[in-house]
């Protein structure tokens, strides 16, 4: 369940990167970051929810002698991370007084000697350290090991056995000295004998005057203690009290003990062969590490004259050191990592900012703003971060309101760095003023709220369609159904189950790349602003959506095929809601932007031709080298498209074309 909501979060994450320039173009920055913080909390949720424990209530004092947690593993173990404010509680309380030392069920080490991994950074005080080693049974092992406490435990422990590793995690509790000492299963990695004496020695008497909270499954030693709690695999209460109290409301320890071991045996059977498989390799590896190590060894080292003795600790000490080597270059490499991650961390913190998202209340525009979409650029010029070449260079020009002006040149003349300036994407020199406001004095989401834009690829986000459409849902589902049937996807999104809650999958994989398109011209649609720019919006479609898309925004007729009062409703609908829009269309084909009111020719980030696209093809000027490059067939269509958008225009019925084909 969590691994499926963490996908889900980086599945978000990922289509996020991906579309950041789009998102920060629609002013959707807010969604989606609410999207990504909802993700977080149902996976802290359901982590939660994995390790719930339900209506417990205890109170322990320094008076009681100790209290045992009786078996239920996963839940009691998170009730001790619950003291220990590891596990957030849902509802309730936990308050504690005094210091408290925490023995984990997994014993960890670090590799030096035996004796620091018990201090653990503390002041070395012989009786206390003299006194934890005896009542932790790690007498006998000290005088086994080469170099007494001294002896180094290498990489996690390696030259521990796990019994010793458990030991001696629970003397580094003990040496601590603190008030409370919780206790997960500490006896389980130990045998019979030195479970006894640990839970007698230790337990029992050298904590007689703490608090302990042991967790075990080692039923001889509950009539010992003052309290027993018993929680089911639910987290639920079963039973408080002392062992005779329990035994007379009638808990049976025996029962719930067997009923566990039946379900962890289960368990085990699922994973033996696995298990066998991955030991035999285990064992075959660790075969022949020990034969590369002991190669090195008699490669590196030349014993002359020892004993055997002699010999036997000059081995010992030779395969300690590679070891120690080895451990030295792990931690060198993952500390390189780790700084490296530190380093884009600082990299990232220190990255220019973009201006506010929103001005001061003096600087805001009216709510109604633009009313007109009048688009002045004074002297306006533009450069990219880390470079002092300018790829827009002083702009001037004005386009009026409802204009449809098509924007075109070479690759690199600069046309989508208009658009990069438009929405202050990167910050232009110069002015930008659209109805009377300088754009550059409002903040980033007043103006990019205010634009559409059908973008050069387009953008679908998993999710709904209408999360897609208005993710903030501030339109009614007619207005959405509206926008859908002006761009003739209202029978698909229809079919879909849930219809406007029906799921996109990731990209929009189950929509054509024609219909992504007409997804992003609805979201133009719906929001309905005065200003609409088209990134090179029909680059990717097909003939008939690109013939869509051109006669949803500059009415030309496409709509031929279809029958007369279908035809008029279309362009009813289509006046009414573009018709008085200024439109800015940058494109690479020039069929899209031919029937324009002007035509915008930009090289080398200069404005070289700003006229009606049928005069500009009388000049002999960069569009009619850019229409004639296009051969004598199609240059005759687009002159004819030129001409008709003329007349329309003007309403004439006669426009010189002084013998253009003769140019040819």
């Amino acid at each position: 369940m969590t691994a499926g909501l963490t996908d889900n979060r980086l599945r978000h994450m990922v289509e996020i990167i991906s579309g950041m320039r789009v998102i920060k173009m629609y002013s959707w920055e807010q969604h989606f970051a609410d999207l990504v913080a909802d993700d977080r909390k149902q996976e802290v949720s359901c982590m939660q929810r994995s390790c719930l424990l339900k209506a417990i209530n205890l109170a322990l004092f320094k008076v009681a002698s100790k209290l045992i947690l009786f078996p239920s593993f996963i839940t009691l173990s998170s009730l001790l991370m619950t003291i220990l404010k590891e596990l957030p509680l849902l509802s309730g309380s936990i308050e504690t007084v005094g210091s408290i030392s925490y023995v984990c069920q997994e014993s960890w080490s670090f590799n030096t000697s035996v004796r620091n991994n018990i201090l653990f950074g503390a002041e070395y005080n012989e009786s206390r350290y003299k006194r934890v080693v005896e009542v932790c049974a790690l007498e006998r092992d000290f005088d086994r090991f080469p170099f007494g406490d001294k002896t180094l435990v290498g990489e996690r422990g390696v030259q521990l056995s796990g019994g010793q590793k458990a030991r001696i995690t629970l003397a580094r509790a003990l040496y601590r000295n603190s008030d409370i000492i919780l206790m997960d299963d500490p006896l389980s990695a130990v045998d019979a004998s030195v479970a006894e004496h640990i839970f007698n020695k230790c337990i029992v008497d050298y904590l007689c005057d703490k608090i302990r909270i042991l967790v075990t499954h080692q039923i001889q030693f509950i009539r010992k203690a003052t309290q027993i709690l018993v929680l089911n695999d639910e987290g639920k209460c079963l039973g408080l009290g002392s062992y005779d109290e329990l035994q007379s409301r009638g808990l049976d320890f025996m029962s719930i003990l067997s009923d566990q071991e039946k379900e962890a045996d289960e368990m085990e059977g699922v994973d033996r062969e696995n298990s066998d498989n991955k030991v035999t390799f285990s064992q075959h590896s660790d075969d022949n590490q020990i034969k590369s190590k002991r190669t090195l060894v008699t490669e590196s080292l030349t014993i002359r004259n020892l004993g055997a003795g002699e010999a036997g600790l000059a081995l010992s000490s030779a395969l300690m050191l590679t070891g120690m080597t080895a451990w030295g270059a792990h931690q060198s490499a993952e500390m390189e990592n780790q700084m490296t991650s530190v380093e884009r961390i600082i990299q990232y913190s220190k990255l220019p900012q973009e201006a506010a998202l929103t001005a001061q209340d003096s600087h805001k525009p009216p709510p109604n703003w633009p009313q007109k979409g009048q688009i002045e650029l004074k002297d306006m010029s533009l450069c990219y971060e880390g470079s002092d070449k300018p790829v827009l260079k002083n702009l001037n020009c004005v386009i009026k309101s409802g204009e449809k002006v098509g924007i075109v040149g070479r690759t690199g003349a600069g046309k989508s760095s208009i658009i990069s300036a438009l929405f202050r994407m990167v910050e232009p020199k110069g002015e930008i003023v659209m109805d009377g406001i300088n754009t550059g004095s409002i903040g980033l989401h007043d103006l990019r709220s205010k634009i559409s834009i059908i973008p050069q690829d387009p953008v679908v986000f998993t999710g709904s369609v209408r999360k897609n459409l208005d993710p903030f849902g501030e339109y009614s589902d007619q207005r959405i159904w509206s926008a859908l049937d002006s761009v003739q996807l209202k029978g698909a999104v229809g079919d879909l189950p849930g219809q406007l809650d029906g799921q996109l999958a990731e990209g929009g994989a189950n929509l054509s790349v024609g219909q992504r398109q007409l997804v992003c011209l609805a979201r133009a649609i719906l929001r309905h602003n005065r200003v609409l720019v088209l990134d090179e919006a029909t680059a990717n479609v097909d003939h008939q959506t690109d013939a869509l898309i051109q006669t949803t925004i500059l009415l030309d007729e496409a709509t031929a095929n279809v029958d007369h009062q279908t035809d008029a409703l279309i362009q009813t609908t289509i006046r009414h809601k573009f018709s008085d829009c200024t439109v800015l269309t940058i494109a690479h084909r020039l069929n899209t932007i031919m029937d324009s009111d002007r035509v915008l020719v930009l090289d080398a980030g200069e404005i070289v031709e700003f006229d009606e696209p049928f005069v500009l093809l009388q000049r002999n000027g960069q569009l009619y080298d850019m229409c004639r490059k296009t051969g004598e067939h199609m240059f005759n269509h687009l002159l004819n498209m030129a001409k008709e958008s003329q007349l329309k225009r003007f309403n004439t019925t006669q426009v010189e074309d002084k013998d253009m084909v003769s140019h040819l």
